[in-house]
């Protein structure tokens, strides 16, 4: 009798998770129940402050919706999420009249397990906004808890972004940043990320581009303020302006916010993938870095694909002043187009280079590159031969085909496929493939994302 009462309590509460529907025609007034005028929905800001139960679905239709913050607050669970989802990807637009200047964000993350799936956000053309003073980004996935050593969990967990587009605004700060532990940024166009002082965080497929508001220097991502295991795979990172920087494990908090103020790490065991970064046309050359860590410890760089200017490792923002340490680059491949492999030389503890443990640097290729190229046990200095400065796949008679080291964490390139194709890994972030040739994995889908 106990189970049968049991059943019919589990049935009725996954019977209450409902799909609704937003239309430009709906209204707010109606169930939101059905996908007509007469009975849709007609804005996300409604939608969200009535879809309430986990596993509730919310399918907005195509078209135009100009309207200010949308606050998450509803919770789902990890496995029966509330889902914001365009029907067809990247044909439902959020036109945001929110200004960062006013404390506002387009988008709030402010509960456990939500998604929003396929939506394109840009700027209402009508509002106007200067650069805030404080962190307001397009789209903001907020914890209840600042993380530190005694109590590690960001309290509200994650929040997932996927297969959308999130526009130059410059009256934010930037495009996505992540306050909450098991985020997910994935297969989506954003200008500008970052992962801010979570956990087990993943930024994966996407288009980052480094461009930010106000003049400040950009990046394509920071892991920092101590961020712990973050994945960064399988993005391509468009350095877009003199000065910014790629793909970055660490960063420049005040000691304030970050996990463990007493040493001051950024970060903790980041690991940075698969990725091509490289200066879009037109840029600098000399002032911008492809990848870098800055007071982190443990982290590593696999199989990275780069065009353009050096790699960097500095310590030298935070009081106190840490080291990074134990940092590991394998089956990097990088073009330098005449400029430094590092901005420092590697092989002195001292400077940007400054560590407690020695870096790992083995089996990387450091082609056209002057000065601070490291001494590996398996090194390279030959022509990677991508397929073009905005195209980083190997050509067929590249050296880099089956020279590489098999790394453990991981078995597939940027595009999904699997590693190795031939003998042995490849190095960098394309694993040559004979038939079918290799796509870009956000093209592939479909997203139109180059």
């Amino acid at each position: 009798m106990i189970v049968h009462v049991l059943l019919l309590v589990l049935l009725a509460s996954v019977a209450e998770a409902t799909t609704y529907y937003v239309r430009t025609d709906g209204n707010n007034a109606n169930a939101g129940t059905t996908n007509s005028a007469g009975g849709a929905w007609a804005t996300i800001g409604y939608a969200a402050a009535n879809a309430t139960v986990a596993g509730d679905l919310v399918l907005i239709q195509d078209g135009t919706y100009t309207e200010g913050e949308i606050d998450l607050n509803s919770a789902g669970t990890s496995g029966s999420r509330i889902v914001f989802r365009a029907q067809n990807a990247l044909r439902a637009i959020l036109a945001s009249t929110a200004r960062g200047d006013l404390g506002q964000q387009a988008i709030v993350f402010n509960a456990n397990y939500v998604t929003v799936d396929g939506l394109k956000i840009i700027k209402d053309s009508g509002t106007t906004g200067s650069p805030p003073a404080g962190a307001y980004y397009t789209v903001r996935c907020l914890g209840s808890n600042v993380p530190t050593a005694a109590s590690p969990s960001t309290g509200i967990v994650g929040c997932t972004f996927t297969n959308g587009f999130i526009d130059y605004i410059a009256h934010f700060y930037g495009g996505w940043k992540s306050n909450q532990d098991n985020s997910e940024l994935s297969f989506s166009t954003v200008y500008s990320a970052e992962i801010f002082n979570n956990s087990d965080s993943i930024i994966r497929g996407n288009t980052i581009y480094s461009t930010v508001p106000g003049g400040r220097q950009g990046s394509c991502l920071y892991t920092k303020g101590g961020a712990h295991r973050t994945i960064v795979d399988r993005n391509i990172c468009h350095i877009t302006a003199d000065g910014d920087i790629g793909l970055y494990a660490g960063g420049d908090s005040s000691t304030s916010y970050l996990y463990d103020s007493g040493t001051g790490y950024e970060s903790y065991d980041v690991a940075i993938r698969n990725n091509f970064v490289y200066l879009d046309p037109g840029v600098p050359i000399p002032q911008n870095y492809m990848l870098g860590a800055r007071s982190s410890s443990a982290p590593v760089f696999y199989n990275n694909s780069a065009y353009g200017s050096a790699y960097v490792q500095d310590n030298r923002f935070e009081s106190p002043s840490p080291n990074t340490d134990a940092s590991t680059w394998k089956n990097n491949t990088m073009d330098c187009r005449g400029q430094k492999a590092h901005r420092d030389d590697p092989s002195v503890s001292s400077g940007g280079w400054t560590y407690n443990t020695a870096p790992t640097i083995d089996y990387n290729n450091y082609y056209n590159c002057t000065i601070n190229i490291p001494t590996q046990t398996h090194g390279f200095t030959s022509n990677p031969l991508f397929v073009s400065t905005t195209d980083l796949h190997l050509q067929s008679g590249s050296p880099m085909r089956d020279v590489g080291l098999t790394i453990g964490s991981f078995s597939n390139d940027i595009d999904g496929e699997t590693r190795p194709q031939g003998s042995a890994w490849d190095i960098g972030a394309d694993e040559y493939t004979v038939a079918g040739g290799s796509f870009p994995l956000g093209k592939a889908k479909g997203l139109g994302l180059f």
